[in-house]
């Protein structure tokens, strides 16, 4: 014959769902469709906020979503070579999805002739300057354009420490092999990604179309990582990867 539960086994899970709903709804998701000024959409969008370290991308028909965000208003940036960058302020409510459309404007290309005094790019003092100092793993922009590769990952497969995986479709996820045996899985320990500086979640080097990469930093461990990136909340001791996007009609020397 069975007995109902005693109230006192039932208050600890209830008390657990309570907390469950409680969690999920102090966050909120943000979905929406990117498209350009004729209403066609735009892939490879960087959608980002700053002010809580996430970031993603439109897929291939301009889509994109950003789960798990924190209850309140952020500014956030859309961004892609050849468009004019756009930032909005949105409101993230918990427990809803927060739908918002952006139209992005194709940057003009003027073919007035001038007479510019290149003094590089600002962005990437402090890239050149960690590569002088040789403590990680760099690539640059001639490099890419001197290989031409299909993906990303084909500019790493040579550099020592790293370990490509297939990821199906074509592309590869990397891995530093000095990282082996850590992380989750006991084998599989995912870098971490930044792009132009901001941390960049559930990343893979080849969802960076080539043609928007200026350079890259990798580093395979905590020991010679830079400071400015180690102040990150990630798994840093899988290795971090940092991209560097193209500003538009820069020329490479």
């Amino acid at each position: 014959m069975k007995h109902p539960a005693s109230p006192w086994r039932l208050a600890p899970l209830l008390l657990l769902a309570a907390s469950t709903l409680g969690a999920q709804a102090k966050t909120g998701t943000l979905t929406g469709t990117v498209l350009d000024e004729k209403g066609v959409p735009v892939p490879n969008v960087e959608v980002a906020i700053s002010k809580v370290s996430r970031t993603t991308r439109t897929d291939s028909a301009g889509k994109y979503i950003l789960a798990l965000i924190p209850v309140g208003s952020y500014d956030v940036a859309f961004r892609r070579v050849s468009y004019a960058p756009m930032v909005f302020t949105l409101d993230i409510t918990p427990g809803d999805t927060t739908d918002a459309e952006v139209k992005m404007n194709a940057v003009p290309q003027p073919m007035t002739k001038v007479i510019v005094e290149d003094r590089g790019n600002p962005r990437l003092e402090g890239f050149e300057a960690r590569k002088k100092m040789g403590i990680g793993h760099y690539v640059t922009r001639a490099e890419i354009e001197a290989r031409n590769p299909l993906v990303l990952t084909d500019m790493v497969r040579t550099i020592p420490g790293t370990n490509l995986r297939p990821a199906g479709m074509g592309q590869s996820v990397l891995r530093f092999t000095r990282a082996s045996g850590k992380g989750r899985g006991g084998g599989d320990c995912p870098p971490a990604y930044f792009i132009d500086g901001t941390l960049a979640v559930g990343y893979n080097l080849d969802d960076m179309p080539v043609s928007d990469v200026e350079a890259i930093e990798l580093y395979s461990g905590l020991s010679a990582l830079p400071s400015e990136f180690a102040k990150a909340r990630s798994n840093l001791a899988c290795g971090t990867v940092v991209i560097w996007t193209r500003i538009p009609n820069k020329k490479t020397k």
